[in-house]
């Protein structure tokens, strides 16, 4: 999703509850960034293959936010997971 809420600075509540389209005052549906599309493409992919007994929990970052590992993905056997490039995000949240 290449839509978010530009108001939400940091993964914190209740901003982090916040998804990108919103309903304007008259109830149409509204994109936050008018120009760019709803969904980009990954710059490539990463592939997780599960080994173990009982499935597995992948989970990615949360960009933009805190970079806290709050996405998860269920690996039963093996997933696919696109892979961001860095004009998806404003830049890093390295401290």
């Amino acid at each position: 999703m290449a839509q978010w809420d530009p108001k939400a600075t940091s993964y914190s509540y209740p901003m982090s509850m916040n998804g990108g389209l919103y309903c304007d005052n008259s109830g149409k549906v509204q994109k936050p960034f008018p120009n760019k599309p709803y969904c980009v493409d990954g710059t490539g992919n990463v592939g997780c293959k599960n080994k173990a007994s009982g499935n597995v929990a992948f989970c990615q970052t949360v960009l933009p936010g805190n970079e806290a590992m709050l996405i998860p993905t269920n690996i039963e056997t093996w997933a696919q997971l696109a892979v961001p490039g860095p004009s998806y995000w404003a830049g890093t949240a390295a401290q």
